[in-house]
């Protein structure tokens, strides 16, 4: 019998990695979408929607929530619409036969044609994976496009997942035994697989919320598998991923996940910090553990930790070079109590403790701070002192100690509410009779990470080197390397840059506080020399001294590549890959918003540097179309990430506009006539079909919605 499919349009969300409590609300589930828009703009208004702020990402997942709710405001999980897809087919094929007149035919556009459009792109690849054995056989994922498989190197590419609609897909893998076996990784944690190369795929398992940013295969045991999960953390699988177990509790987010080049018991994973397992993923060690004190977990598995800096930098330590942290990503509001060791205050006159903190707020969410103490090991803790109120700079505290023991503890109890994070520091336990007791200033700890998103790199050219990526509010907050295979690093001086923004000028000013990590942030490490480090956010960076400098290989307006004599590559780089060989040699391949770009020789810096291997995907995400009623072959479209294009009456696609492309029509009585706009409601007009434009004045200057409706009058001309 005819096997008959039809393709549902599934509610996925576009998710980035916003802040604060709309976040986990989307991830969630069991919020309205009204209840999400409340809480975002809520945010929005306090910390401002300029580029880099997370303003535009979140609209983009406001646009497509409002059109996919139901009656009730809610959405539905990625495995519902998924199973509720299998049932219908099965339904079809086995109850009646359906007969459809005519066939669809894909207008495209599968690649691009820069006319006047500034950032020229087809659409969002999010995901690489390679065959082990035959490095032309590369899967791709874009975010609502779907796995696409080439087995030519590029050349041409085979989509794998019509059937599934617009399914978002930000992780990949291809089994490294058994070349038919996929693995992706969507929103929602959910991750799929296929054994027959991308023909059929079956919903293997859920690891919760959030997005699945990394699928990691053992290759010695193709039956042990990492996860990374943003919002949900490191899971791994011992049944081939047909489920899962968090297995480092302390990393309530995931975003990369690496085994130590020929061995697979040692693995590196981060979220806001640095780990490393030993045991194939039994434990963790942070290595910025605090060894003098214990941990008392009141709710949540969350860590007190020393680091450089608070979540966003704005808090450094305040004498020596470490601080005490606890901060946490989402708003489970974890409760932890970092419990001094047993203090012998016998006889102690006028005993005291000093210390220094900040709670700064962010956006409202305020951590909270409490001081404890009590007179035995067993006994109960009684409140010293409580802070909840907002302190962004340091604070010297004081307090008496009552009723003091030869066996005295004393706790700080944190509760992590999604702020910039509880900082401690220069704490001191003292009496005029007895001097210091106790003392602590976060010194003596191998790795001073700060409490950003982290991304790593290993290279099997010197397996004892790893290094790490490091974001702070959406911009580079720094480069760690360790040469003893993740147990100490040094941070490496990049003070006063941004690799994260658009500017090729790390040093630029104006662009300091512009990026997108960690949506947009990787690291790619040659594998035949460790020294040979990319990494990327908007950009592409090289280093050939191990981090110590990086020079910019890649920019993301075509004219300005060409002119500072570096590779075109589009804005936004998802995610970057060595692919190759030692034979063969290697080739780097990135992710971007507009698609997959190689680099044949990553060691050639030059004007060709990166060659767009995008040609044949068809990943465009049009927000609307127009059609012209004069000659239906016209149609223009606005898109996200890669601005708006006409499909001429020569069967030609033009990108004349960049950024989000919005609303378009096509004029109804001249057909060279083409009107569209950018986000917020920002208006064009092109009279050559679009091989050029002008700008048009919005009325009385204001902007207008995400995407601003807007029409031709159907009687009057040039209304």
């Amino acid at each position: 019998m005819k096997k008959i499919y039809i393709s549902l349009v599934l509610c996925f969300f576009i998710a980035n990695s916003w802040s604060q409590e709309y976040k986990r609300m989307i991830t969630a589930g069991t919020y309205t979408v009204q209840e999400i828009q409340a809480e975002a703009e809520a945010y929005f208004a306090i910390v401002g929607t300029e580029r880099g702020k997370g303003y535009n990402p979140y609209k983009r997942w406001e646009y497509n929530a409002l059109r996919n709710m139901d009656e009730n405001g809610m959405l539905k999980s990625p495995e519902f619409y998924f199973n509720e897809l299998q049932n219908y087919n099965s339904y079809i094929n086995q109850n009646r036969s359906v007969a459809y007149n005519g066939n669809w035919e894909q207008l495209g556009p599968t690649s691009w044609n820069a006319t006047s459009g500034w950032n020229p792109g087809v659409g969002r690849v999010t995901s690489i994976a390679v065959d082990k054995t035959n490095n032309n056989h590369i899967i791709v994922g874009a975010n609502t496009g779907g796995v696409w498989k080439t087995i030519n190197g590029g050349i041409s590419w085979t989509v794998l997942t019509d059937n599934l609609s617009n399914l978002n897909v930000y992780a990949l893998a291809i089994d490294p035994t058994n070349s038919s076996t996929y693995f992706w990784g969507s929103t929602g944690g959910t991750i799929f697989k296929s054994t027959d190369a991308g023909a059929t795929w079956n919903f293997l398992a859920s690891t919760g919320s959030g997005n699945v940013n990394k699928i990691l295969i053992d290759p010695t045991n193709t039956n042990k598998m990492y996860c990374s999960v943003e919002g949900g953390g490191i899971f791994k699988s011992t049944n081939g991923g047909v489920a899962w177990t968090i297995i480092n509790p302390s990393a309530t987010t995931g975003y990369d996940v690496e085994f130590k080049p020929g061995n697979t018991n040692v693995i590196y994973a981060s979220g806001t910090q640095f780990y490393k397992s030993t045991d194939g993923g039994a434990t963790f060690n942070t290595g910025n553990s605090l060894s003098n004190w214990t941990q008392q977990y009141v709710s949540g598995t969350l860590d007190w930790i020393s680091s450089g800096a608070n979540q966003n930098n704005s808090v450094t330590p305040r004498t020596g070079n470490g601080l005490g942290l606890f901060y946490i990503n989402n708003y489970t509001q974890p409760t932890t109590r970092l419990v001094s060791p047993a203090l012998n205050m016998s006889g102690a006159t006028n005993p005291v403790l000093k210390f220094s903190f900040t709670q700064a707020v962010w956006a409202g969410d305020q951590d909270e701070l409490k001081v404890l103490y009590k007179t035995s090991a067993g006994g109960n803790w009684v409140e010293l002192a409580n802070y909840t109120n907002n302190i962004t700079a340091w604070s010297d505290i004081t307090l008496n100690l009552p009723n003091v023991t030869s066996n005295y503890y004393i706790a700080f109890e944190g509760k992590a509410k999604y702020g910039h994070g509880i900082t401690l520091d220069d704490i001191s336990v003292e009496a005029t009779n007895l001097g210091v007791v106790f003392q602590e200033g976060f010194e003596n700890v191998a790795n001073l990470f700060g409490g950003g998103p982290k991304m790593i790199g290993v290279s099997a050219a010197d397996p004892s080197v790893v290094y790490v990526l490091e974001a702070v509010s959406g911009v580079f907050g720094g480069f760690h390397k360790s040469t003893d295979s993740g147990s100490t690093f040094t941070k490496l001086d990049h003070a006063g840059k941004n690799y994260f923004g658009y500017s090729s000028d790390p040093t630029d000013v104006n662009d300091a506080d512009r990026g997108q990590a960690p949506r947009d942030m990787d690291i790619a490490v040659n594998p035949q020399n460790a020294l040979d480090v990319h990494i990327a956010g908007v950009l592409s960076w090289r280093s050939t001294d191990g981090g110590e400098n990086f020079n910019i290989t890649s920019q993301w307006i075509p004219g300005n590549a060409s002119g500072q004599g570096i590779g075109y590559c589009h804005a936004d780089i998802d995610i970057m890959e060595y692919i190759g060989n030692a034979t063969d040699g290697y080739k780097l391949y990135v992710g971007t918003d507009g698609g997959i770009f190689v680099a044949d020789n990553p060691l050639n810096v030059s004007s060709t540097y990166y060659r767009d291997l995008t040609s044949g995907l068809g990943i465009r995400q049009f927000y609307k179309i127009g059609i012209s009623q004069t000659d239906p072959v016209i149609v223009s479209g606005g898109s996200q990430d890669n601005g708006t294009s006409v499909l001429g009456s020569d069967g030609i696609w033009k990108d004349w506009l960049g950024a989000d492309g919005m609303e378009t029509f096509v004029d109804k009585n001249n057909s060279n006539i083409i009107y569209g706009t950018s986000q917020f409601g920002s208006l064009y007009r092109s009279s050559t079909q679009g091989n050029n434009y002008n700008s048009i004045n919005t009325p009385e200057g204001k902007s207008g919605n995400w995407i601003t409706p807007f029409e031709q009058d159907p009687s009057l001309t040039n209304v």
